[in-house]
């Protein structure tokens, strides 16, 4: 009977342990904003009880196996007997309660790791994603830090997630050519805005107001919409930007159409008189140019059908001292463009002899 008495007792002090326990898992399991202070205290105190649950339950079981091994118990001592069981009973209850405790910590813990570092990868939801499992992702301005630019690849259906620090400016510039035709979040109280032009390209000037604040942003442009996340932080990115790839692309691509579309844009003739087509071509016709031209400081050798399909290396003769010297040329609109004036010059397409192309001036 005493020892039955003594077990027990163990058994109640070890769940009225767990009941308290539970309650401040519970509190820190959800915590509110303005609770960040206690949900770290109260997950502190969840583990070092549920630690001190499981040392009580390790020595009660070590007892209850001790009890059950003792030879004084009679066979037909009932009371003696049925105390075991019920201490059996009580063990593995609290077994199983210590257990789910030990979860529950856990659970809080990697809840509390989520929050204060979700976001480190571009591929983390924001949103929880549907049945289908389809999401769009976010990309994170965490990866900058140390960097003065952000720079993130333009998606329609992409989020982006950046940093802002109290006291400090962060600049967003978009497209060249676009106009901001609506800003709006979810919580704009807690944080300025502003926009402006510069050169052609739209900027958006934001910081934010309170100490803590996160919150959804939407820009849209006459061309595009910008889904983004403002978090505050105690480090910021100073400039965001995007890359649009397949736009820019053909811009550079137009930029060069432009470039080549003409060659005469580049000679210093104020008219047709001060260009000089006077110059005699010998040599193989296959890889003589069709026209030669010069305007006192540039020449120029046309091809009408596409450019030989290896270049040649150009040599300059000097008339007075018989010297001859390698000259750089440019290629430009099926064009060969030498930065001086060629008065006599040959064209070496290879070692062959026949694929050299003799050019006289005839007015030097």
């Amino acid at each position: 009977m005493v020892l039955k008495q003594r077990f027990l007792k163990t058994a109640v002090a070890l769940s009225l342990t767990a009941s308290a326990i539970a309650p401040a898992c519970a509190f820190a399991a959800t915590p509110a904003p303005s609770a960040v202070i206690e949900e770290t205290a109260s997950t502190d105190a969840a583990q070092a009880e549920s630690a001190a649950l499981s040392e009580k339950i390790d020595s009660l079981s070590k007892e209850l196996d001790s009890m059950k091994a003792r030879k004084d118990l009679q066979k037909d001592d009932y009371e003696a007997r049925r105390a075991i069981s019920d201490i059996a009973s009580e063990l593995a209850e609290l077994r199983s309660q210590q257990e789910s405790l030990s979860k529950l910590v856990n659970t809080i813990a990697t809840g509390k790791a989520e929050r204060e570092y979700a976001g480190v990868s571009s591929t983390n939801y924001l949103v929880n994603p549907g049945p289908s499992g389809h999401m769009s992702y976010t990309q994170d301005a965490i990866n900058s830090q140390g960097k003065s630019t952000m720079v993130f690849r333009y998606a329609p259906n992409q989020l982006y997630k950046i940093y802002c620090r109290p006291g400090y400016l962060t600049d967003l510039a978009f497209h060249q050519g676009e106009k901001i035709t609506f800003v709006g979040g979810g919580d704009t109280s807690a944080w300025a805005i502003n926009t402006t032009n510069v050169a052609g390209t739209p900027h958006l000037y934001i910081k934010p107001t309170v100490e803590s604040s996160i919150t959804n942003l939407i820009v849209t442009t006459n061309k595009r919409s910008y889904q983004i996340i403002v978090n505050t932080s105690n480090w910021y990115n100073p400039m965001v930007t995007w890359s649009y790839e397949d736009e820019d692309l053909q811009s550079r691509i137009g930029a060069l159409g432009a470039q080549e579309a003409s060659v005469t844009d580049t000679m210093n003739a104020t008219s047709l008189s001060s260009l000089n087509f006077n110059y005699k071509i010998k040599g193989n016709k296959k890889l003589a140019p069709n026209m030669v031209l010069d305007d006192g400081t540039k020449t120029i050798l046309k091809y009408n059908n596409g450019l030989p399909k290896k270049g040649p290396a150009i040599f300059t003769k000097e008339s007075k001292r018989g010297n001859v010297n390698l000259v750089n040329y440019r290629v430009k609109d099926n064009c060969y463009i030498i930065d001086r004036v060629l008065r006599d010059a040959e064209l070496h397409f290879s070692d062959d002899k026949g694929d050299i192309v003799s050019i006289h001036r005839v007015n030097p």
